[in-house]
């Protein structure tokens, strides 16, 4: 939630998907994100945000029941935080 949430705020644009996410890729790899990987990450959102639009428990186990950000759009962020911090730019990141 942190990382979606700091994604977010140093985004320029908090209704951006695409501003918000490389936001998030520039805090990790210090460079920009190429438009295959943006594409990917766009969709994965998407797809998320439907997912937990249409199942609020769903978004509720993510994010927590008391957490003063529990929307479904946190939560697809969330998905994608997790999905970055597991690329292998990172990982392997030298």
């Amino acid at each position: 939630e942190h990382f979606a949430l700091r994604m977010m705020n140093e985004s320029g644009d908090k209704n951006n998907i695409q501003e918000i996410i490389g936001a998030g890729y520039r805090l990790m790899m210090y460079k920009n994100i190429d438009a295959g990987k943006l594409k990917a990450l766009q969709t994965l959102y998407t797809t998320s945000l439907q997912r937990f639009k249409e199942g609020k428990n769903k978004m509720l186990q993510l994010v927590g029941e008391k957490s003063e950000h529990a929307t479904p759009e946190l939560a697809a962020l969330i998905v994608v935080a997790n999905a970055m911090l597991n690329l292998d730019d990172l990982i392997t990141k030298s």
